[in-house]
């Protein structure tokens, strides 16, 4: 990911880590946290937040997830609203059931989101128009 991003003109701005509530069995490690690349083009501006750490810790969404890898909304809210102002677009070209979405909804961002597989498409819009719920552990 970061070759292909550094390839279409981004430069890595910071490795941001995810520290999750719960762990996935491995015969390794138990994973407990994932991994965000945080890219920019062109100038870097600075994080609204200049209290944000790099490790961030925030409820994984309860089973059952729509989505295999479903991000808990309150994450992205928290990513969204560090990186962009109101009334900017967010772009998320691998969408799921929309939870960087719903957050840019909350924050007034306008958003674009791309998923390919239709089923989380349409729970996707749903969800970004308002109907179910997120539930985190």
């Amino acid at each position: 990911l970061q070759q292909a991003a550094t390839g279409a003109g981004f430069s890595l701005h910071n490795v941001l880590i995810w520290l999750k509530n719960n762990a996935t069995p491995n015969r390794w490690y138990m994973k407990n946290c994932e991994y965000i690349l945080y890219f920019y083009k062109g100038f870097a501006r600075p994080i609204e937040n200049l209290g944000s750490k790099t490790v961030m810790e925030f409820a994984n969404v309860k089973s059952p997830k729509l989505h295999p890898t479903q991000k808990p909304v309150e994450l992205m809210k928290h990513l969204v609203e560090n990186s962009t102002v109101a009334s900017e677009t967010v772009l998320d070209p691998f969408m799921g059931v929309g939870p960087v979405g719903v957050a840019c909804r909350m924050t007034g961002r306008e958003f674009i989101g791309i998923e390919i597989d239709d089923k989380y498409f349409a729970d996707a819009e749903k969800l970004i128009k308002g109907v179910g719920l997120w539930t985190t552990d």
